[in-house]
């Protein structure tokens, strides 16, 4: 007997213009990729009706959830896979992604710590590495980027890792090490050219400004242009070479400029429109959240000393550092996207929240993080955006805010590669724009909550320790305690910027810094001169 084609003894014939399960996964990853949400949808609930029991069509699923933004929706659909499916790399690492995602931090280390590092191919470990890193287990990323590189010791991607983690545990020497294989395998890899630039203060004898130039000379491609030149700026600097130092810094700030997207008007505009939104009279009419011992904030634009301010708080037996949390605005965002009619403004929603929900929910996602500690320090900087909401969600907290010389504050913006952030500080108009708003934003935040933020200056914490030490203290009902700010005094510090638990050493070396960058700052001295920002 012999078989028409397509089709098998007794067996219904396969038709071969239906699409498989597998062309419509093919098609749904498209839809994802390409964020189209509502088609994802769709076809996400007819595959589930038919094959609620497959896990790429679960996979499918979640993705779609997290598109929309649903983390709990799509740990559901992971967690719906029976055991032996949910035990594996790929799922654990998926569920501990959505879980920081979603602020649920121990569960978050717990799927990441039942992965079995063994079984996870090359690219689950790197990926594995940076969930990690995000919860503050420096030790732990190092170790799968160690068998990661085991499995594959000449990739450049998990040498450079490898090399970001060393440099997170204060292992320097180990991180200069990988740096080198990295450029020994890609000489012009632009993240260890940047990284190796930044592991120590460079000198004479030994630095690679010549090796640099040449990069500059023979780079066609914006972004290796724009990291070479930082990298050779701040060897330059190194050297005292100071006007070079500064035309690497400009040409790098273009370069980068030129690739990223940053809308000024829609920028300032949004923090206007908060300032216009969260007036006097209305503040006053806002429900606010309890009003218990709660945690300490440190706002501020970046590179003001907030990290400082950070370490010599956490020095206390009572405080502890937890870095930047990122949390307020996050649960902000989930909350004003329920409060009022998609049609009204951000600082609408915003200030239509239940402060009380908000306070809650930050709380319990900062105690996933710090553990139930007496007191915490979130030292996320642009905080400062939302003063007004921390102080009606949690009366108790208390909001230090950290300034120094406009002019010092806005060279160490300008002179920082921070990928993905801070993306006013490429051009010097945008960034002393950007500075004015951030002030006038403070000044309103004084106004509306009088006597509820705290100003310290950089400069005064650096020369008179002690007494701004003591004011800090004072300000967040906390004694001094002998001895908390002798050098080398270990911090609780959880942190996904720097493991180092050590207190650095309180100078004044970055004071005046700012003229280091001459006549090139010019621009910006008579754009914040005139707005009245300097003297």
């Amino acid at each position: 007997m012999s078989d028409t084609p397509g089709s098998m003894p007794g067996n219904t014939p396969i038709d071969p213009t239906k699409p498989t399960l597998q062309d419509l996964l093919n098609e749904g990853s498209q839809l994802v990729q390409a964020r189209r949400l509502q088609d994802a949808e769709t076809l996400a609930k007819a595959l589930l009706s038919e094959f609620g029991d497959n896990a790429e069509v679960r996979f499918f699923a979640s993705d779609v959830e997290s598109l929309r933004g649903d983390a709990p929706a799509a740990l559901e659909h992971l967690d719906a896979l029976e055991e032996s499916l949910g035990s594996k790399p790929r799922v654990l690492l998926r569920k501990a992604q959505l879980c920081l995602f979603d602020g649920q931090w121990q569960r978050a280390l717990s799927c990441a710590r039942e992965v079995d590092l063994l079984e996870a191919r090359e690219r689950e470990l790197a990926a594995l590495s940076q969930v990690f890193i995000e919860l503050g287990q420096h030790k732990e990323a190092r170790n799968c980027l160690l068998i990661a590189r085991d499995k594959n010791p000449e990739s450049v991607q998990l040498l450079y890792l490898l090399a970001v983690s060393e440099v997170q545990l204060d292992m320097l020497e180990e991180a200069q090490k990988h740096l080198t294989q990295v450029l020994e395998l890609s000489p012009a890899d632009p993240g260890a050219l940047h990284l190796r630039a930044q592991l120590r203060s460079w000198s004479v004898e030994e630095n690679h400004v010549a090796e640099l130039r040449d990069v500059l000379t023979n780079s066609s491609e914006p972004q290796l242009t724009a990291i070479a030149s930082y990298s050779l700026a701040k060897e330059l600097e190194d050297l005292g070479s100071y006007v070079e130092s500064y035309a690497a810094y400009s040409a790098g700030a273009e370069a980068y400029r030129g690739l990223i997207n940053y809308d000024p008007a829609t920028e300032l505009g949004a923090q206007q429109d908060i300032r216009d939104t969260f007036t006097p009279a209305r503040v006053a009419k806002l429900v606010r959240g309890d009003d218990l011992p709660g945690p300490i904030f440190i706002v501020g634009m970046p590179r003001s000393g907030i990290r400082l301010a950070e370490r010599v708080l956490a020095s206390h037996s009572a405080v502890t550092g937890a870095g930047e949390l990122g949390e307020l605005r996050r649960i902000l965002g989930l909350l004003a996207r329920d409060a009022a009619p998609a049609e009204v403004s951000d600082a609408e929603a915003t200030i239509a929240v239940d402060f009380a929900e908000l306070g809650r929910r930050y709380m319990s996602a900062a105690r996933e993080r710090v553990g139930d500690v007496a007191r915490f320090v979130d030292c996320t900087s642009n905080n400062f955006l939302y003063c007004g909401h921390i102080l009606a969600a949690m009366p108790g907290a208390r909001i230090i805010h950290m300034q120094r010389d406009a002019l010092d504050t806005c060279y160490s913006v300008f002179k920082s590669l921070i990928f993905g952030a801070h993306s006013y500080s490429y051009n010097l108009e945008e960034l002393a724009d950007y500075y004015q708003s951030y002030r006038a934003h403070m000044q309103h935040w004084r106004e509306a909550f009088p006597g509820q933020i705290l100003d310290v200056s950089y400069e005064g914490l650096v020369q008179n320790t002690d007494a701004e030490t003591r004011r800090m203290l004072d300000f967040c009902s906390l004694e001094f305690e002998q001895g908390m700010l002798e050098p080398g005094i270990t911090t609780p510090i959880n942190t996904i910027i720097s493991a180092s638990k050590l207190l650095p050493a309180l100078h004044s070396n970055a004071i005046g810094s700012a003229e280091r960058a001459g006549p090139g700052f010019d621009v910006l001295r008579s754009r914040l001169g005139d707005a009245g920002v300097l003297g």
